[in-house]
């Protein structure tokens, strides 16, 4: 990269960052060149500044005078880097390389601009990685979109123009109109406005048109998941490896409801492209959903019934029922929404065995002779892909040959994700042989996409203050009724808290109004003060811990299960001493059962396996007497605990929380404390500070061991092959 001294010919460097850009506080963008190309991916720092080390991702393309040019997403943790610093840039395995970043950083058409002029032709392709890179990110953060958005005009001209526009129901938007060296097939569009940048799916057609030479072509779409096109929106459609603008022009025709599948009709013989594109807009020309139930009256053997029906906004959907289709005729099942959105659902489901059906139907004349087997049954997780939730009804479409569709009314209700798991855990049947894979290739899904949700903390009403604000705050959550709250608070009154520590007591939504009546009574009784927050929607232990954090400005939280108790005094400030260590410091006592063996004393290592539970945590001298570790000291550990934990707030603030997605808080731990690890941070077990953990608090209101599986399988997603250096990974090991 640049070279660390000025007396340094051009010709004589490695590479050099001619332009940058900040896209967001913590991410720049970077455009350059270097010989030999630059690694796709590694890690990067301010020189100066070891704690901003984040990591970088890069895309590359030649350059006539040698080496390549390249584009660079950096992402720094714990700092920003400025115009005129030294970043160190180091792909995996290799040594760092200095680069030097410009003395002035350019705004979004400044960037675009010189991207046009250093990347020439290959400047649209270096657009659509970023659009890649960071499609995502602007749907929710206005300074990408805008970037975004800008680019894409910068690098694409007036590539092509929509003449003619319409729609099918709420399902698709039809575009005619041309573009150049045009490419028929599946692919995508991206549509900016002010507030959206979103990615549509386009069955992109083309036909023969006498005023275009090729490669230009006349062209049909149909841009998915779109309620409407607005008048004089630009339309940034996907074409090979780069974007084509197209552009309403000022005579567009916007066609009516019933003359938009006609002018389809009329262009099919006309059309080319791959099968899969023309039947997909001959499927838009087949009946349209009415709101009413069309499955029950089929005069053919179909019938559907939907069991269970619900979806978490921003995560997906989840469907359980039933379709009894004998004779093959169903040739594809979609969810779809009344404003646009549609997800095959057959390709992705679990089928599973009900015999009630087989018996509910052999006599009934329209099946007789035809049912062979019980598998009607289906499971089905739907990631939402972005798409908004609220605001549309959902049902279920059935595809019966390429011309011929019925529809089944959905009662899609908007849960919280501690009631999704609930209600999809009790769906599954656990003495069917197929609720294994169920648990495994649905639920297990399920619990990746929460945890990739975008972090926020719950909505809580802070109900007492508290007489101060401590230093170190104990973060007590009570989400239960069942907990015995005289008990819980007479430990602090037998070992009080330290001059500089206090509770923060959090209370669950469903619990608030008893919970709140016994610790008025109690704090009262023990002379304690304590400030409460109560939650206004449900929460689990990792959320209340969440509530607790935000509602005090502590500099140490130590996270404590009310099955957790001290056997030491002062245990607590001990604790939070060793937590202050490092600004990325989480430290975890010993664990015992009353027995005064070992249940936590660290973990050793995590495995993954390729049938349930999926993932193993190996819990350290778990179930030993606690004498073996008697002449043990503080030491590093793979991860801490939630029954008890203590994390500065700085660290607790760039984690985000804790993944939402796993029923069990062993899972929830070992994500929270890998992502910590992740971070350069350190994780500590220190056995001469000990408690009790006086009852199981991995009981959970879900089966445990389909909550273990389906928490395995997407542990096993998001760390298998990413564990830190020198953990097994795989079966066996």
């Amino acid at each position: 990269m640049s070279s660390t001294s000025d007396s340094i010919s051009a010709a004589e460097r490695l590479g050099e960052v001619i332009v940058a850009s900040r896209l967001t506080p913590d991410c720049l963008l970077l455009v350059g060149w270097m010989s030999p190309p630059i690694a796709q991916e590694g890690r990067v720092a301010v020189e100066a500044r070891p704690e901003t080390a984040g990591k970088f991702r890069a895309a590359s393309w030649p350059r006539a005078e040698g080496g390549s040019w390249f584009v660079v997403a950096v992402r720094l943790s714990g700092g920003e880097a400025g115009p005129g610093e030294r970043i160190l840039i180091a792909a995996p395995k290799s040594p760092a390389t200095i680069a030097c970043l410009p003395a002035e950083f350019l705004d979004a058409a400044g960037f675009a601009a010189e991207m046009v002029v250093r990347f020439g032709p290959h400047a649209p392709q270096a657009a659509a990685y970023l659009v890649e890179s960071f499609g995502a990110a602007a749907r929710s953060i206005d300074t990408v979109r805008q970037f975004l958005a800008t680019l894409l005009d910068a690098v694409t001209g007036d590539d092509g123009a929509i003449e003619l526009a319409g729609q099918f129901g709420s399902d698709a938007v039809f575009v005619q109109g041309w573009t150049r060296d045009m490419i028929p097939g599946e692919t995508h569009a991206i549509i900016a406005t002010g507030n959206t940048f979103e990615a549509h799916p386009v069955l992109l057609a083309a036909f023969d048109r006498a005023d275009l030479k090729a490669p230009a072509a006349g062209l049909v779409g149909a841009i998915g998941n779109l309620g409407a096109l607005e008048p004089g929106r630009r339309v940034y459609l996907r074409v090979g490896a780069d974007y084509r603008r197209l552009v309403q022009v000022p005579q567009v025709r916007f066609l009516g409801a019933n003359d938009t599948p006609a002018q389809l009709r009329a262009m099919f013989p006309a059309l080319r492209g791959p099968d899969a594109v023309l039947a997909g807009l001959r499927a838009l020309l087949r009946p349209r959903f009415s709101g009413e139930d069309t499955v029950s009256s089929l005069p053919m053997p179909v019938r559907l019934a939907s069991d269970v029906s619900f979806v978490v906004d921003r995560a997906g959907f989840y469907l359980a029922g039933w379709l009894l289709d004998p004779s093959k005729l169903v040739t594809a099942v979609r969810l779809r929404g009344t404003r646009g959105f549609s997800e095959r659902v057959d390709t992705i489901w679990t089928r599973t065995e009900r015999p009630d059906v087989t018996s509910g139907f052999n006599a009934n004349p329209l099946f007789a002779g035809k049912i062979s087997g019980d598998r009607h049954g289906f499971a089905a997780f739907v990631p939402t892909r972005g798409a908004a939730v609220a605001g549309q009804r959902y049902y279920l479409e059935l595809e019966i040959g390429p011309d011929h569709a019925a529809f089944a009314p959905l009662d899609m209700a908007e849960v919280s994700i501690p009631e999704a798991r609930r209600r999809l855990f009790r769906s599954i049947d656990p003495f069917k042989p197929s609720s294994a894979i169920v648990i495994e290739r649905q639920a297990g899904r399920f619990v990746a996409a929460v945890n990739e949700m975008p972090a926020s903390t719950p909505a809580f009403d802070l109900l007492h203050a508290g007489a101060r604000d401590p230093r170190v705050a104990v973060i007590l959550p009570i989400v239960d009724t069942q907990v015995p709250v005289g008990v819980l608070l007479s430990q602090f009154a037998l070992s009080p808290l330290g001059h500089d520590e206090g509770l923060v007591i959090v209370v669950g939504s469903a619990s608030a109004e008893p919970i709140v009546a016994g610790l008025r009574k109690y704090l009262a009784f023990y002379g304690l003060d304590a400030r409460i927050a109560v939650a206004r929607n449900e929460v689990d232990l990792g959320a209340a811990f969440e509530v607790g954090a935000a509602a005090t400005a502590a500099e140490i939280l130590v996270f404590l299960a009310p099955t957790v108790r001290g056997r030491q005094p002062g245990w607590i400030g001990r604790l939070a001493k060793l937590a202050e260590s490092g600004p990325l410091t989480a430290v975890s006592p010993t664990l015992l059962y009353e027995d005064f063996s070992v249940r936590f004393a660290g973990v050793d290592d995590i495995t993954f396996e390729d049938t349930a539970p999926h993932a193993r945590l190996h819990l350290s001298h778990a179930g030993y007497p606690m004498q073996w570790i008697s002449r043990e000291r503080t030491q590093r550990t793979l991860s801490g605990t939630l029954e008890c934990c203590a994390i500065g707030r700085e660290a607790f603030a760039r984690l985000q929380g804790f993944a939402a997605g796993y029923s069990l808080p062993g899972f929830k731990a070992a994500d929270f404390f890998l992502r910590l690890r992740a971070l350069g941070g350190e994780v500590l077990w220190a056995p001469e500070i000990e408690a009790y953990a006086l009852d199981d608090s991995q009981a959970s209101d879900v089966p445990v061991h389909a909550a273990e599986a389906a928490d395995g399988w997407g542990f096993g997603a998001a760390w298998r092959g990413h564990l830190p250096a020198g953990e097994a990974t795989e079966p066996g090991n």
